[in-house]
């Protein structure tokens, strides 16, 4: 093939990749503004510029890596917290909740905890606990949570479908209280959402 040819094909084709990205683009800019109620008016900091969520890798409850590119086309709760941290576990039944009511609606609660145990600690953990809707994730070398600039635990990290980090709350939250399932419905495509306050 020519080089000219060679050219002119490559830039058509980088060219209709980006023409095809730009509306998963502006879906993550151009929402609109989510409802923030109660605590989450006052704890939960919106991004005022979406950024892309970091690949780094992370332990899945095989003990194989995997990143939240696994998750794309959901709407993510990331959720960094570790057995030892009082306000993380305070916070697991109500991440536990949220995961049972909106999972089918298309919402993937992601708790990635930063024990130096990983999975040995977490696992039995949840099983204590009775926390049967959350998978367990781990980060024992906190690599994840450096990527993402976690200052304290708990973190949790809303992520929109196209794979865009739109906010975070730093501290416990009542996530499956109406407020909180009211942010989360709001990042859903528009087909997924339930549209009730349950």
């Amino acid at each position: 093939m020519e080089p000219s040819r060679r050219s002119l094909l490559t830039g058509l084709g980088v060219g209709l990749a980006v023409l095809a990205a730009r509306p998963l683009l502006a879906r993550a800019a151009d929402s609109g503004p989510p409802p923030l109620n109660g605590e989450f008016r006052q704890y939960f900091s919106l991004a005022s510029s979406p950024l892309p969520a970091p690949r780094t890798a992370f332990l899945g409850p095989d003990g194989a890596e995997t990143d939240l590119t696994a998750f794309l086309g959901r709407v993510v709760l990331l959720n960094v917290w570790a057995t030892w941290c009082p306000p993380c576990v305070v916070e697991m039944p109500s991440l536990d909740r949220v995961q049972a009511q909106l999972g089918k609606e298309g919402v993937a609660v992601v708790p990635v905890s930063q024990d130096r145990a990983g999975l040995g600690a977490v696992v039995p953990f949840f099983a204590s606990r009775q926390l049967r809707n959350l998978t367990p994730y781990a980060d024992a070398k906190g690599y994840l949570a450096d990527a993402l600039g976690v200052r304290g635990l708990p973190t949790s990290f809303l992520i929109d479908p196209q794979g865009f980090i739109v906010g975070k709350m730093e501290g416990p939250a009542e996530w499956d209280s109406p407020d909180g399932k009211a942010l989360l419905r709001h990042y859903l495509p528009p087909g997924a959402q339930t549209g009730t306050a349950t």
